[in-house]
């Protein structure tokens, strides 16, 4: 009997909010039926946490024992327990697959596993199936992208108001705009050379319904596929036209293809006369799919936007070949297709050019027929794609009630189930049954399909069935492996180019790199034949362990909540690893397993961390050999604007992401001063600068960076007096988020009601008294009105009347992504990386100070500082580590052994990346 039930938190991405029970029938689970309800807390969830406790739900993220399971995903593989039951919804999309490895998992617990998309009714129809919301923003997002696209070219169009699904409050708001959008298209003519602009439907199913629904908001005459080859686009003044295209009107018998009679299609017939009706019959085509062939291309000419649907097996023709799209842009002046929808799921299904599935944050490319390859953005010679890798995410209140409210009666059905009984006994309604994949641990028979790659595939071998494309573009990559090692390199995007370009053109190693939009990895490597990229998603385990398994070194540039679950494979692989994040406790506590399996897990390989380790320990060493002892090191250095690059109020430019910029002023500091250990809570570190004078540079504020104790031991500083390291930045900087963050703005707790508001009223809310913003401020933060505070908070908008961006739901998330904008570097600017280290050392007869200086600059629109810094020191060290030059090492470790680092430093100073030094005699420390 089910009498709890448990609700995941999903962790996909971000844009993953919906949930499997609103809070509205929570509560109607909870005080109606008697069931306890338990959720996992979740910042991003479309519904929030203080809903679902006034719903009666415990919050809580001990849902394991709970009877059943329900959520979007996957749930995380330590909610699984023996015997578990779970319902979830994987296959959000079609042509998507239930992951193996998930599915191994519950069948070796025993778990009962239930498929949230093959729930039907009595007579076999699903009744949970949101290709309803797929369609309706996956067909938002298509006139976006038109819209963009038509701006791009120079045209003024109403296409150009409409925005991306996500951004819309509801999916009424978003009709509404659309149908303000129709009406001026009434009241005002498209471009001449626009007109008509025709919209073609490829599917019959509840995708493309739901894309019609949205387009047939819009004023529009829809003629016949024989009326479009016919000429009906032209005349009659009409603006905009749709044509609908069954399945059949699309293919065609292919050279040598048969009837089901067995006799072969004369080649005369193969090509149908403009009105001859459609003769293909689709139980043929989807029983001998390789008979057949697509007749689409005939269609594709005179069409402005394609919207599909249709998955197409993958041993059937696409319905738009690369060969298709070749054709129209061969001829002179430009083809009328301007967008391609994509709504299918599927990469390189029925439209062969669809080659990446994407998130909304990067949500179009251009397919570039000249080239065969894609490019982020509208901007291209090619058509635009839409190929969002699930659009219902989009519209995540509406997907959630709907799946709720159907859920509801379901879920009521499963309280009087025998779960431990054989599931013909089990009392199971047949609606729920069809939904069975894992009953107990066993497949049912309408999953017999999965068998045989479940119980035959091992840990090494995998049928070609479960491969994901990411793993098969590594796997079967030319020339992978052929000479050099393989180095994955996972993460990173423009800050991996000088790692990348430095491999790929000073050893023979390949280089596969990994990221979650294709087309940065693509970019990375463009004209370098060893060069592969991939797509992968971080939090798909399964994908991952398999790119980990055919690298020879993994290098880990990804956020630092991946860095354990990455190493943990690398281990379990025996692969090495390198990172430039802290070590953490988690990663220092696999030290152990690591040493085991033979392998390193090498972290703080960047810059800042990374080349500082480096020239401490330089400098400390050549002290100790030289007979003396390091008393103090004060080691400071900041990613900061060249001196030209930060002329504005905060002296700041950001060469990485803002959110890592203002959590270091979050995190607790420790360090040592006069054999004092000083701590400093996160709140407080911007109080507690100083100032620091750069020869040739001026004067800087440094503020305590991290726990600078743990370091002692690590860099063999038992006795030392004074350690400290500072973050560098411009003066003005720590006042200002001091004050800042007094009034709440580090705050990453969810917070509701910030959509639609402007920063003025945003900031109304936090600072005390109802008069003029201004003045309150000032008097909150106790400054004169000219005060360099308050010239930073107006320079960045903060006072007055721009709406905060769509999409976060706290303020430090809220401000990051403004400051995103406000802080980007511009054409032709430059960053500068600045580290400046102060090692006092006692000899027996003397003291000395040492000074050492290290500033490297950007190229103008060509690589970042942080980017050089950050990836040539792996790049360096990957090449005398597979050269023989670094050998026996295994363990966490960090770059503070001479054999790692000296060629790194070596090599850097060589191609003029130097500390300049000074020596002085001192008389105290």
């Amino acid at each position: 009997m089910i009498r709890k039930i448990g609700i995941c938190r999903e962790r996909k991405n971000r844009w993953e909010r919906r949930v499997p029970l609103v809070p509205e029938d929570v509560r109607r689970l909870v005080g109606e039926h008697g069931y306890e309800v338990v959720v996992q807390g979740s910042p991003l969830r479309v519904h929030s946490n203080a809903e679902y406790a006034a719903a009666g739900a415990l919050i809580d993220d001990g849902i394991a024992g709970c009877d059943l399971v329900v959520s979007m995903n996957e749930p995380a593989a330590e909610l699984l327990r023996p015997g578990g039951t779970y319902l979830y919804f994987g296959r959000t999309a079609p042509g998507q697959s239930l992951g193996d490895a998930f599915l191994r998992r519950l069948q070796g617990l025993g778990c009962t596993l239930f498929d949230g998309n093959a729930i039907t009714d009595e007579r076999g129809r699903n009744i949970i199936y949101i290709g309803r919301y797929i369609g309706l923003a996956g067909m938002i997002d298509t006139l976006w992208a038109l819209g963009q696209r038509l701006k791009h070219e120079g045209y003024d169009t109403s296409f150009a108001a409409i925005r991306q699904a996500h951004q819309y409050e509801n999916l009424a708001s978003a009709r509404r705009a659309i149908i303000d959008i129709a009406e001026e298209l009434r009241d005002r003519r498209l471009p001449s050379v626009l007109r008509p602009l025709v919209f073609g439907f490829v599917g019959n199913d509840g995708i493309s319904r739901g894309a019609q629904e949205i387009f047939d908001l819009l004023p529009h005459r829809e003629i016949t596929p024989s009326e479009l080859l016919a000429g009906s686009v032209c005349g009659g003044g009409n603006e905009i036209l749709k044509v609908v295209f069954s399945e059949e009107q699309t293919i065609r018998l292919a050279r040598g293809g048969k009837w089901a009679g067995g006799a072969r299609m004369a080649q005369s017939s193969r090509t149908r006369p403009k009105d001859e009706p459609n003769r293909v019959n689709l139980t043929e085509f989807y029983r001998h799919p390789t008979h057949f062939e697509s007749d689409f291309g005939r269609y594709l000419r005179h069409l402005s936007v394609l919207v599909n649907s249709l998955p197409r097996a993958t041993d059937a023709a696409s319905l738009v070949a690369k060969t298709d799209i070749e054709e129209l842009w061969k001829g002179p002046g430009n083809p009328r297709l301007r967008v391609i929808g994509d709504l299918s799921g599927t990469v390189e299904g029925a439209v062969e050019i669809a080659s990446v599935a994407i998130l909304p944050d990067a949500p179009v490319y251009v397919y570039e027929p000249n080239a065969d390859d894609i490019a982020y953005g509208v901007d291209g010679h090619g058509p635009v794609i839409v190929s969002l890798a699930d659009p219902a995410c989009e519209l995540p209140e509406e997907v959630s009630a709907g799946i709720s409210h159907a859920l509801m009666p379901l879920i009521q059905n499963l309280a009087n189930v025998e779960l431990e009984a054989p599931i013909e006994k089990s009392g199971l309604p047949m609606s729920l049954r069809r939904a069975v994949v894992l009953w107990r641990g066993r497949l049912t028979p309408a999953c017999g399909h999965l068998r045989n790659f479940l119980k035959g595939a091992t840990s090494e071998e995998e049928t070609e069935g479960e491969a994901s494309s990411a793993f098969r573009a590594f796997k079967n990559a030319p020339g992978v492996g052929v000479s050099g090692k393989n180095i994955l390199i996972l993460g990173g995007g423009s800050l991996a180019r000088p790692l990348v370009h430095y491999l790929l053109e000073k050893t023979r190693h390949e280089v596969v790199c990994a990221d979650q939009t294709l087309g940065m990895a693509a970019g990375l490597i463009k004209g370098y034949p060893r060069g592969k990229a991939v797509a992968t998603e971080l939090d798909n385990r399964h994908e991952l362990e398999r790119l980990i398994r055919c690298a020879d070194f993994v290098v880990s540039l990804v956020p630092y909540r991946y860095h354990i679950p990455i190493a943990e494979l690398c281990i379990t692989h025996r692969k090495h690893m390198v990172t430039t994040s802290y070590i953490g406790e988690a990663m220092r506590e696999l030290d152990g397993r690591a040493r085991d399996a033979g392998i390193m897990l090498l972290n703080e390989m960047g810059v800042i961390p990374g080349i500082d380790h480096m020239i401490a320990m330089r400098s400390i060493h050549r002290v100790v050999a030289n007979g003396g002892k390091v008393a103090a090191l004060r080691m400071y250095g900041g990613a900061l604007p060249a001196p030209e690059a930060g002329m504005n109020p905060l002296g700041y430019r950001y060469s990485w992401g803002m959110r890592c910029v203002l959590d270091a002023g979050r995190i607790h500091a420790r360090y040592r001063d006069r054999g004092e250990i000083i701590d400093v809570s996160g709140p407080d570190v911007f109080r507690h600068l100083s100032l620091v004078a750069v020869p040739g540079l001026g004067k800087f504020e440094a503020y305590p960076c991290r726990n600078v104790i743990a370091y002692e031991n690590v860099y063999g500083l038992t006795d030392v007096k004074t350690l400290f390291r500072g973050t560098l930045r411009n003066p003005g900087w720590c006042s200002f988020w001091d004050k800042m963050f007094s009034l709440g703005w580090s705050s990453d707790m969810p917070r509701v009601g910030l959509e639609g508001k402007t920063w003025g009223q945003i900031m109304r809310v936090l600072v005390p008294g109802n008069g003029d913003l201004a003045a309150d401020l000032c008097s909150c933060w106790n400054v004169p009105r000219g005060a360099a505070e308050i010239r930073c908070a107006e320079w960045l908008g903060l006072l007055g009347d721009e709406k905060v961006p769509v999409g976060p739901n706290n303020l430090l998330d809220l401000l990051c992504e403004h400051l995103q904008r406000k802080l980007a570097f511009r054409s032709g600017e430059r960053d500068m990386i600045l580290m400046h280290h102060e090692l006092v050392a006692e000899y027996p007869d003397r003291l000395e100070r040492i000074t050492s200086t290290l500033t490297d600059y950007g190229v103008p629109n060509g690589d970042l500082a942080v980017a050089r810094t950050v990836g040539l020191p792996i790049a360096i060290f990957l090449k005398v580590f597979f050269e023989g030059m670094i050998q026996g090492l295994s363990g966490v470790l960090m770059p503070t052994i001479p054999a790692v680092y000296r060629p790194i430093l070596e090599e850097l100073e060589s191609i003029g990346i130097r500390m300049t030094e000074h020596v002085e005699a001192v008389k105290t420390a």
